[in-house]
């Protein structure tokens, strides 16, 4: 593979993993309260990730990319993967709600 085939295989990895994850420069995941961004960030700076109920660990490219890895759905909250999560809106400027992640990306404005 040449250096130019690489750094575009390197770029696209690299747009491809910040879709997966939705996160912004600040480490932001969609989905997800202030209160549980913390145990995310946590999550990106190690490379791993344990699902709420600790039955397994996963790495971080396995958050957010709509197959449901964990049992409790802890994986995916961003995505409509798991279906007895929720997704967390934030409704800036108004109240903050939950959803069904059944919800999430079908076509409905919900938040």
């Amino acid at each position: 593979m040449s250096p130019n085939q690489k750094k575009i295989v390197y770029f696209f990895v690299f747009i491809t993993l910040q879709h997966i994850l939705c996160i912004d420069s600040n480490f932001y995941i969609i989905g997800l309260s202030d209160a549980d961004q913390k145990k995310f960030s946590q999550t990106i700076e190690s490379g791993t990730f344990s699902c709420d109920d600790n039955s397994i660990t996963l790495p971080i490219t396995q958050i957010n990319d709509d197959y449901c890895d964990c049992i409790d759905g802890s994986d995916e909250p961003g995505t409509s993967a798991c279906g007895q999560s929720t997704f967390y809106c934030q409704n800036r400027g108004n109240r903050p709600t939950r959803i069904s992640s059944s919800h999430v990306n079908d076509g409905v404005c919900d938040c």
